[in-house]
C-alpha cells in the first residue's frame, strides 16, 4: 500500500496493489485500486478536454484570419485534414447550400471526374445532400457498402466519411465532408467536437458571404479592376434579348487558370493575387471596348462578346491563350458558347452552362486549349 501511494504521488496511475486476501487489508487494497482507476480516468478526461480546447482554438484562429470566402474554405480543409489528432485522409470538400441546390465551393484531392459529378447537387441527394436536409452529422463506414452513397465516380477507392452540417446564425449554409479510412471508428467526443466546429465554420461562411455580397454591390472587383459579376449577368440578359430581337450573334468565353491552386500553394497567395491581376490586364489589352470581362470567381473569368459568332470568339480566345502562355508562368483553358442568329428563348444560365461544359472538356483534354460547345460547331 505504501508503495502504491508513492507510485501514484509520482504520477504512475497505472499501478495497482495486489489483492491477496479478503480481509480488511484486501478491501482497503481494492478501494485503493478503484481510486487509482478513477484518478486515471479523470486525468485522461482532462488530457482529452485540453486537446479538444487546443484544436478548437487553432481552427477558430485560422478561420478568423480571413474574410474572403474562397480562402476561408481552403483554410478550413487544410487545417482539419492536417490535424494529427484526427484520423482523416487528405480528401474532402465543402458544399455551399443555396435553396434546394448545393454547389461544390472548395475541394481537396479529387479527380476531374469526381468534380464534374459533384459540381452541383440537390439537397437530399447522396450523403452530403442528406446532411444538408437533416442538419445532423452523418458517419459512413464504407462507401461501397452504404446504400445512401448514391454518387460514386468510377475511380473511387474504398473509404468512409464524416459529414458535418455547417450552421450559420439563422440557417444551414453548407456541408463539410471529410474522408476516413474504411471502418474507422468515430468517438462521441469527436462527433461533439465537430458539432462545435460546424457552427464555427458556418458562422464564418455566413460572415464571408455577407462581405462578398457587400463587395459585389460595387461596380468592380477590388483586386483586378474588372467588372462586377452581378453587373455582367444583368448585362448578359439584356444583350441576349437584343441579339434575339435583331438576329445577331453573341458569344461567351469561360476561362480558368490551369493549376492555379498549385501555384498558390507553392508561391503564396500574394503572388497568386498578382498573377490574377496580370491575367486580367492581358485580357483588357486584347479585347475591343465592346467586350465585357468579369472575374467570375476565384481563378475563373467570364467574357461576353456581342455581335461575335463562335469563330470570332475562338480567335479572341486564342490570342488570350497565347498571351497568357507567353507572358505568365502558367497557362489558361477556355470554353466557348455562342448564341446564333436564329436562336430563341436562350437564357443567360443556358449560355454560361454551355461555356462551362466546354471549359471542363478543355481541362479534361489536357488544359492550355480552347473548346467550343458542341452545338456551335455544326
Amino acid at each position: 500500500m505504501a508503495l502504491g501511494t508513492q507510485k501514484i504521488a509520482n504520477g504512475d496511475l497505472a499501478f495497482r496493489v495486489g489483492i491477496e486476501a479478503k480481509d480488511e487489508i484486501g478491501l482497503l487494497a481494492d478501494s485503493f485500486n478503484k481510486m487509482a482507476e478513477e484518478l486515471a480516468k479523470v486525468q485522461q478526461d482532462l488530457i482529452t478536454a485540453n486537446e479538444e480546447t487546443s484544436i478548437l482554438y487553432i481552427i477558430s484562429a485560422n478561420i478568423n484570419r480571413t474574410i474572403d470566402l474562397d480562402e476561408l474554405l481552403h483554410v478550413v480543409l487544410e487545417t482539419v485534414t492536417k490535424m494529427p489528432s484526427f484520423p482523416f485522409l487528405d480528401k474532402g470538400g465543402v458544399f455551399i447550400v443555396e435553396g434546394e441546390t448545393m454547389h461544390l465551393a472548395a475541394h481537396l484531392g479529387h479527380s476531374d471526374e469526381f468534380l464534374q459529378a459533384h459540381k452541383r447537387m440537390k439537397v437530399g441527394e447522396c450523403l452530403c445532400g442528406q446532411v444538408a436536409k437533416s442538419g445532423e452529422i452523418l458517419i459512413s463506414r464504407d462507401c461501397f457498402a452504404d446504400e445512401r452513397h448514391t454518387i460514386l465516380p468510377s475511380d473511387a477507392e474504398a473509404h468512409g466519411h464524416i459529414i458535418v452540417p455547417l450552421k450559420g446564425t439563422k440557417s444551414l449554409v453548407g456541408v463539410l465532408y471529410l474522408y476516413l479510412p474504411v471502418n474507422q471508428e468515430m468517438s462521441d467526443h469527436l462527433k461533439k467536437m465537430f458539432e462545435i466546429i460546424g457552427t464555427q465554420v458556418g458562422i464564418a461562411i455566413e460572415n464571408a458571404t455577407n462581405y462578398r455580397e457587400a463587395v459585389e454591390l460595387t461596380l468592380v472587383d477590388p483586386l483586378t479592376g474588372l467588372q462586377n459579376r452581378r453587373v455582367m449577368l444583368a448585362n448578359l440578359d439584356k444583350y441576349i434579348v437584343l441579339s434575339e430581337r435583331h438576329n445577331r450573334s453573341l458569344s461567351l468565353l469561360m476561362m480558368d487558370l490551369d493549376h492555379f491552386k498549385k501555384f498558390n500553394d507553392t508561391h503564396g497567395h500574394q503572388l497568386g493575387d498578382q498573377l490574377l491581376v496580370q491575367v486580367a490586364d492581358i485580357m483588357k489589352k486584347l479585347v475591343r471596348k465592346s467586350g465585357h470581362i468579369v472575374r467570375y470567381g476565384g481563378e475563373e473569368f467570364l467574357m461576353m462578346l456581342p455581335e461575335t459568332d463562335w469563330k470570332g470568339a475562338f480567335q479572341v480566345a486564342e490570342r488570350i491563350r497565347k498571351a497568357v502562355e507567353k507572358l505568365t508562368p502558367i497557362t489558361i483553358s477556355l470554353g466557348i458558347a455562342s448564341l446564333q442568329a436564329d436562336d430563341k428563348n436562350v437564357t443567360s444560365q443556358d449560355l454560361i452552362k454551355d461555356a462551362d461544359t466546354a471549359l471542363y472538356r478543355a481541362k479534361q483534354l489536357g488544359r492550355n486549349r480552347i473548346e467550343v460547345a458542341w452545338k456551335q460547331q455544326s
